[in-house]
């Protein structure tokens, strides 16, 4: 069997130019998805999205990857990148104030025991 690349292809043959550009869609496309999957993308994020996109939409059982590109993503992904890191630093942000909330409250009640020792 030879390999791909020793196969002479004509580049100007409307069949590899529809393959080569529904390729460079689908390589851009699968990327966005895995990344609107992450658990940092909620509601406001979503919103977002939906602005940017300029179509209404829900993500439930119903929905289907092809809606995402029916509605072009793929022509939105310096958008859909924005939004995601949005969402990204904003969970980093909520961690970290999860974090210093909860050692506020262990040093508020340590004071409290030093005040009832003294």
């Amino acid at each position: 069997m030879k390999d791909l690349r020793e196969i002479k292809v004509d580049r100007k043959c409307n069949a590899f130019s529809g393959i080569t550009a529904f390729t460079k869609t689908w390589s851009i496309f699968l990327p966005l998805i895995t990344q609107l999957k992450e658990d940092c993308m909620v509601e406001r994020h979503w919103t977002s999205l939906k602005k940017t996109l300029g179509h209404e939409f829900s993500i439930n059982n119903d929905f289907y990857l092809r809606k995402f590109f029916d509605m072009e993503l793929y022509k939105f992904s310096e958008p859909v990148e924005d939004i995601v890191d949005q969402a990204r630093n904003e969970a980093k942000m909520e961690k970290t104030l999860r974090k210093s909330k909860k050692l506020g409250m262990l040093l508020y009640l340590t004071r409290l025991n030093i005040n009832r020792l003294t």
